[in-house]
């Protein structure tokens, strides 16, 4: 009887432990978008170009993800992200996907937070699409472009 007792236990503790487990990866999803969301400055570097440019981003929740919307050289750009998780230690990453002049670009973005405990956002910038493939989303960038997302507290 004891050792029904005790199995029933050890199993109880391991369905609440995976159950645990789910909720705080979900939680952690949710709380690094309600984190990142606000306005950036952003400072860039071109994929394939030495070109530099600055800008303004805002990211902010929705339904469909996290909305993203760029403002270079006073053109504005909508573009939708959402948090993935990447590599084996599964970490939370921002990935971000938008076109612009007829072209498909993908962001892969670190958050970290800065001094001031505001979120720090860098990014590699890539195009996609290659012709020689049936997979349209392969990058074909030789050399990424840098993105810095700093934030706006004004």
């Amino acid at each position: 009887m004891m050792n029904i007792t005790f199995i029933s236990y050890i199993s109880l503790f391991v369905l609440l432990m995976g159950f645990a487990t789910v909720q705080a990866e979900e939680s952690t999803a949710d709380f690094l978008s309600s984190f990142i969301a606000g306005n950036y400055h952003l400072l860039g570097k071109a994929p394939d170009s030495n070109e530099t440019y600055y800008g303004k981003l805002t990211l902010s929740q929705t339904e469909k993800g996290i909305m993203v919307q760029r403002t270079i050289k006073g053109k504005t750009t909508i573009g939708l992200g959402k948090m993935v998780k990447s590599l084996a230690d599964k970490v939370d990453i921002l990935r971000i996907n938008f076109t612009e002049n007829s072209m498909d670009y993908e962001e892969t973005c670190l958050i970290s937070g800065d001094l001031d405990n505001y979120p720090r956002i860098t990014c590699h910038l890539y195009r996609l699409g290659r012709p020689d493939r049936s997979d349209k989303s392969s990058p074909i960038t030789t050399s990424p472009g840098l993105e810095a997302l700093f934030i706006d507290n004004r």
